[in-house]
């Protein structure tokens, strides 16, 4: 068994008890029926786990971790693509061990008013950028896989024999930097110089993504974004919509989402995909599941991925700009570079279309189930039959 490690913070909100010549205590438990002991000390928690690994696994993992640099701290790109899906198992049993601790957390009155966990970041030397990261305590047979590794110095392999090695987390929903041209840039000074009133929508949606990438939870993040969109597309009904449409609004309980979205686009005028509708259906049966029922939801990390590009899409079409067809589409890359860059089975979510920071054509921005995006033209992935597109309703 190879044993793995997650530190959760909260900010320095959440303490132990300091006791005078003592410092502060230090609590363990093992979670019963499980290989999982969580540790609570300071001003922090730590979630440890006993993974079984296969030795190919193992020597893959460690080729990919060790560098011969003290302090190195990896990112998912340091990863091949045979380790993806090895280091995406473990992340999630630990990430899922942790919203399990911080929900009993907050089910103490004293846990009520916590802020949400933050996994552990470190800054690898010479940088100024955070990476999430888990750590793998080797074991002593596990040492050995450092002399099939790159050479590395004695001090790396003190540091590593002390400390383990750094685990990269997988991006969740990674978004590229944000790039505005002159043009741009002038677009919003002159929404700045127009506008006298500000939705709450925008920020809404802007809270759910944050929620779902900070904090790994589908279930807020979907409570969230259901209601962003439904807050935009009452806004709309409200602006542009009839009287019949505001006493509606204003009178009776609040209509599913589809119908929502199918009244403002007849109302409004918005050129979206009629597909939207089924996929806001499911949003909305999701939302319901976590708001109305005492079980965790089940969703896919695509169909997420799919409901956030949807919201995205709508708020793009209500600020009167043109949204791509094939937005929340299922893709896969094809061509030389896809078997090298991308695990077996990849498959994407069209988020957008849009620039590339690097050159003026417009390409596709696509989400993988790795959780990073990437910016494909034309000939580079290939959309999913219709069977392929449908994911089934959350449970």
């Amino acid at each position: 068994m190879s044993k793995f490690i997650l530190q959760v913070s909260y900010d320095s909100a959440l303490w132990t008890e300091w006791r005078q010549g003592e410092g502060p205590r230090y609590h363990s438990h093992k979670i019963i029926d499980s290989c999982i002991e969580v540790g609570f000390g300071g001003s922090g928690l730590s979630i440890t786990a006993d993974v079984d690994l296969d030795e190919t696994e193992k020597l893959a993992l460690a080729k990919c971790l060790v560098k011969d640099t003290v302090g190195f701290v990896p990112h998912w790109q340091t990863l091949t693509p045979d380790t993806h899906r090895t280091v995406q198992r473990v992340e999630d049993l630990l990430l899922s061990t942790a919203r399990q601790v911080d929900h009993s957390f907050r089910l103490h009155e004293k846990g009520v008013r916590l802020p949400p966990p933050k996994i552990s970041r470190v800054t690898p030397p010479n940088s100024h950028q955070l990476f999430p990261v888990f750590r793998w305590q080797l074991t002593d047979d596990e040492l050995k896989l450092l002399s099939l590794c790159d050479p590395v110095s004695p001090d790396v392999t003190s540091r590593i024999k002390k400390s383990g090695l750094y685990v990269p987390c997988s991006p969740p929903f990674g978004q590229k930097q944000i790039h505005m041209k002159d043009e741009e840039v002038a677009e919003v000074f002159r929404n700045l110089d127009s506008s006298d009133e500000v939705p709450p929508y925008r920020l809404l949606y802007a809270i759910s993504l944050e929620t779902f990438t900070e904090n790994r939870s589908f279930g807020s993040s979907v409570i969230l974004l259901a209601t962003a969109i439904e807050t935009a597309l009452k806004w709309c009904l409200r602006k542009k919509g009839d009287e019949v449409a505001r006493y509606l609004l204003d009178n009776l309980q609040s209509p599913p989402l589809r119908s929502l979205f199918e009244c403002v686009c007849e109302q409004y005028a918005l050129q979206l995909p009629e597909k939207f509708g089924g996929w806001l259906n499911q949003l909305n049966r999701a939302r319901n599941i976590v708001a109305h029922n005492p079980r965790d939801l089940e969703v896919e990390y695509l169909q997420v991925a799919r409901w956030f590009a949807t919201g995205e899409a709508i708020l793009t079409s209500i600020a009167g700009k043109n949204v791509d067809e094939h937005v929340g589409m299922v893709v896969e890359p094809v061509g030389p570079r896809a078997s090298t860059q991308f695990a077996q089975g990849a498959k994407g979510i069209i988020l957008r279309t849009e620039c590339s920071p690097h050159d003026s054509e417009m390409k596709y921005h696509v989400l993988m189930d790795t959780g990073e995006t990437y910016y494909y033209s034309e000939g580079s992935f290939e959309v999913l039959s219709d069977r392929a597109q449908k994911f089934p309703d959350p449970t």
